[in-house]
């Protein structure tokens, strides 16, 4: 064989090489596709199944109600919303003001009481104290030290949030906070409008809110049975029956209520945070799909991409006004649920813990801590996300469309008045900033990085 013969094999050989991997490639491409294509049936199918369950499904406890039980809240929606309650409510307690006020008062002072009794264990620790004070930081983790940690973060955060709450409903009822106009919308769906929400967007945000809602009534079961575990059935193995006696009767069902407050003050407001952020999150995937039907067509109307921007604009407005509040609320929310899941894993993982229930007891809660730490950050990030991956791609294909030369300059003046400094692209050659929620002031965004338009500023094509 000459080198002529042996170079043409060689070559026929690497052709049917890249041959075969190529076609290996694109099928591999056309599997994965067929997979997104499956998943996304699966996906749509479950959602149709849930939506057309929980539709019909009341959930028996609003947002204000639901806070009433921690202390929270002493108004009712109704009171902010200035409208009248129903009719089948009016005879029910948690809607009279009397009562509420009784809840918020009686259970803030049993937070002020518990948090007296934790911090004494501290410094008292004597066999005394085990029965005066009920003292069981020996019980509730291996560690002493981090027992009497956890009980006092536990306290403080939870009084933090209810009486940031309870400033906000007040402020929400003189017309000041905007914080709760997307529950009054979720309660009365007939006056979403007013608060800029579509009918589509709050039949969402409703369907999600009976999910969460319902989903999270197990960790409303978490606080007191966390609480009747550790005073009863952990202290019983280790100390005996000295705690039948009316002190520490009154000490387990004291814990036991307390329980339930730092429950639905760290989770169900979570929760609030979270569908504050689907509602942001489908605002702006609505000015998405107005932007792509436009770059989509080959006229453009000037004064329609002006609208659109000017409601981009109110959004952005929204979201700094929203994170105002809730920044400091994300960042102590994160301080507390880091810190205390860490001590819950150290004393996991690392201590030998011979007792059953009290690893049992901290699976459950470091299980629930981690899905709230993880929900936590997903709420926060949808909405820069939306903003990146939905707006800002619909923006640049507008801005880079083929339109006569007067219009394209026209419409750049326009773009970059409005959106220059969130648009990354070579023709601003400008930085992305984030349009979202933040911990602290952390991700900062100023005033001057939001719309400012003028109608002077745009001319009719």
């Amino acid at each position: 064989m000459d080198d002529t013969t042996y170079q043409y094999s060689s070559l026929r050989s690497n052709d049917w090489k890249l041959v075969i991997t190529t076609n290996l490639y694109l099928l591999l491409i056309h599997i994965k596709q067929q997979i997104k294509k499956l998943i996304t049936l699966v996906k749509n199918y479950i959602y149709e199944l849930l939506k057309k369950t929980f539709e019909k499904l009341a959930v028996p406890y609003s947002i204000d109600r639901n806070l009433a039980f921690c202390g929270a809240m002493a108004r009712t929606i109704e009171d902010i919303a200035k409208v009248e309650d129903n009719i089948e409510e009016n005879g029910s307690y948690l809607t009279k003001r009397g009562f509420r006020l009784t809840m918020f008062w009686y259970l803030n002072i049993v937070q002020a009481l518990t948090l007296i009794r934790y911090i004494s264990w501290a410094f008292i620790y004597t066999p005394a104290s085990i029965f005066w004070l009920h003292d069981h930081a020996n019980i509730y983790m291996v560690q002493r030290e981090f027992s009497i940690f956890v009980f006092f973060s536990s306290c403080c955060y939870p009084c933090i949030i209810n009486m940031a709450i309870h400033l906000e409903e007040e402020l929400a009822i003189q017309g000041k906070s905007k914080l709760f106009e997307l529950f009054v919308a979720i309660r009365y769906p007939h006056l979403a409008p007013n608060f800029g929400i579509s009918k589509l967007a709050i039949k969402s945000i409703r369907f999600v809110y009976k999910i969460g809602t319902l989903f999270l009534y197990q960790t409303f079961v978490l606080g007191p049975l966390t609480g009747f575990i550790c005073t009863c059935v952990l202290w019983s193995q280790k100390y005996g029956d000295i705690w039948k006696n009316p002190w520490s009767i009154m000490m387990i069902s004291q814990t036991c209520v307390w329980g339930l407050r730092p429950a639905i003050s760290s989770f169900y407001v979570i929760f609030f945070f979270f569908l504050t952020c689907y509602m942001f999150h489908f605002k702006l995937i609505e000015l998405s799909l107005k932007f792509k039907k436009i770059s989509k067509s080959n006229e453009i109307n000037v004064t329609e991409v002006e609208q659109l921007l000017i409601c981009y604009g109110k959004v952005c407005r929204e979201i700094e006004l929203y994170n105002r509040t809730w920044n400091r609320y994300v960042a102590l929310s994160y301080l507390f649920f880091i810190i205390v899941e860490s001590l819950i894993n150290v004393s996991l993982f690392f201590d030998k813990d011979p007792l059953v229930w009290r690893k049992f007891m901290h699976m459950w809660i470091c299980i629930d801590f981690g899905i709230a730490l993880a929900f936590l950050a997903y709420s926060g990030d949808i909405v820069s996300r939306t903003v990146f991956k939905a707006f800002y791609t619909s923006l640049n294909t507008l801005a880079t469309h083929d339109y006569p030369t007067e219009t394209k300059l026209r419409l750049m003046t326009a773009i970059e008045m409005c959106a220059g400094n969130f648009v990354n692209t070579r023709m601003f050659n400008t930085q992305k900033k984030l349009v979202g929620f933040s911990a602290l002031n952390i991700i900062y965004i100023s005033d001057n990085d939001y719309i400012n338009v003028s109608h002077n500023n745009f001319k009719l094509t």
